[in-house]
């Protein structure tokens, strides 16, 4: 009966440790669950800040393109119309010239007669 006992008893401290190990590998699991989770959290937040970043730079950057285009576009007006003005200074002071020499011509006509 002893031996039962002895037994018995080993039987119930075995059962005991591993009733313990599995509550320490449960306590680990969780805590390696709960790491995990602030890990996957953390990715999360850094790829969430990183999307942000780089929406912000296309926005300034679209910003910049959009201004510089204006920009251009205003400066090849500006140049165009400056051309154009100087092209119709040009023409009218040749038509003044024409004009002028027609109407010297005429007048020494009229002379002769």
């Amino acid at each position: 009966k002893a031996e039962l006992y002895k037994v018995q008893g080993q039987h119930s401290s075995d059962k005991r440790k591993r009733e313990h190990r599995t509550m320490e590998c449960q306590h680990q699991l969780r805590r390696m669950q709960v790491s995990h989770n602030n890990f996957l959290a953390q990715l999360r937040y850094d790829y969430d800040v990183k999307v942000r970043k780089l929406q912000e730079e296309y926005k300034l950057r679209f910003h910049e393109m959009t201004n510089d285009s204006e920009r251009k576009v205003k400066e090849i007006k500006e140049d165009v119309e400056g051309q154009m003005k100087h092209e119709l200074k040009i023409l009218e002071e040749k038509k003044d010239r024409q004009v002028q020499e027609m109407v010297s011509r005429h007048e020494e006509k009229l002379g002769k007669l």
